[in-house]
């Protein structure tokens, strides 16, 4: 009884190490002006900045991790839940092969921004594949898998099956850039005097 007893503790602090109990913080995402001051010391690659999805409010901030690589980080600045604090990791950017897109994995988020958990496991979370064009970064959640329908196996009573399909088109859900911005571009707010 007792070895098993140690069989359990010792798997639970395993996986305590593994899997992180709570997210990690960085500080200097408190004001917009301390981000944009910081950022624009540093030569941006196209997907670094400030955005914003437009469903939620949630800002978000996607700097390089280090000056010498290409991961990137994407940390919350203004969170659209009270439960997550500016400055917490939420997610990680790798570029493609593909100019503009780019591989992502967040934390518990879904593609219209809406914050379900802000802890990043290193065992994984949700992938994304992130489009750029523009000022505008469209997220596409990437699934894996096999699917089997058992039904068919059955000979003429499933011959027919019914299918669920859903006629929104890919790549709406995503970002908006707030800094830096393109003069070339008009705002997404109107500026009213």
């Amino acid at each position: 009884m007792r070895g098993i007893t140690y069989l359990i503790i010792l798997f639970l602090t395993a996986v305590a190490e593994v899997i992180p109990m709570a997210a990690e913080t960085f500080d200097g995402y408190a004001e917009r002006s301390e981000i944009t001051g910081r950022l624009s010391q540093l030569p941006l690659v196209s997907i670094e900045g400030i955005w914003m999805f437009p469903a939620t409010g949630q800002i978000i901030v996607i700097e390089r991790e280090d000056t010498d690589g290409m991961q990137f980080r994407i940390v919350t600045a203004l969170s659209a839940r009270s439960g997550i604090e500016c400055g917490t990791l939420i997610g990680r950017v790798v570029p493609t092969a593909k100019n503009g897109v780019f591989d992502a994995t967040l934390a518990g988020i879904g593609a219209d921004g809406a914050v379900k958990s802000a802890v990043l496991s290193k065992t994984g979370g949700n992938r994304f594949t992130l489009t750029m064009s523009g000022d505008r970064l469209s997220f596409a959640p990437v699934r894996r898998g096999i699917k089997a329908n058992w039904w068919r196996l059955f000979p003429y009573m499933f011959r027919f099956s019914v299918r669920t399909f859903d006629t929104r088109q890919q790549g709406l859900d995503g970002c908006i850039r707030l800094w830096p911005r393109d003069p070339s571009v008009p705002p997404y707010q109107p500026r009213y005097l």
